[in-house]
């Protein structure tokens, strides 16, 4: 009995040096976890401070040139269509052909005219073309 004693007593120290060498594992486990932890933390803010900074540093000088050259571009268009809407006049004037004032100018002229006129002319004429119809439409055709 003293063997079996001796058996259970070395089963049981085995069985506990297991569970303490388990917990070891543990214990180390999360420490060496920590450690890596925290050395991945500051390679992580080692790469953003190369690459991520930089990056929004470029995107924001990126962002003012493109709205420099959207100014820039929108300045050249104006002058360019300047230039062509002044050359089309001028070669429409040569030819003789009005502008806008011109035909402004002389519809108001046409207004101010019928307006004096006021419809005494025109009403006339119509009336006597009515009359010319009515008879034409009356006489019985002779053959």
């Amino acid at each position: 009995m003293a063997r079996k004693s001796t058996a259970n007593k070395e089963f049981t120290d085995v069985a506990h040096n297991v569970w303490l060498a388990g917990l070891g594992a543990l214990a180390a486990a999360g420490d060496e976890g920590e450690r890596l932890f925290r050395t991945l933390v500051a390679r992580g803010k080692k790469v953003e401070k190369q690459t991520v900074r930089p990056m929004d540093k470029a995107g924001t000088r990126l962002r003012s040139t493109v709205k420099e050259v959207r100014t820039r571009a929108s300045k050249s268009l104006g002058s360019i269509q300047s230039t062509i809407d002044d050359s089309v006049a001028a070669a429409l004037h040569s030819l003789g052909v009005p502008t806008r004032k011109e035909i402004a100018a002389l519809s108001r002229r046409v207004e101010r005219l019928t307006r004096a006129v006021d419809g005494k002319g025109p009403k006339k004429a119509r009336t006597a073309r009515k009359k010319t119809a009515k008879r034409r439409t009356a006489k019985p055709a002779t053959h």
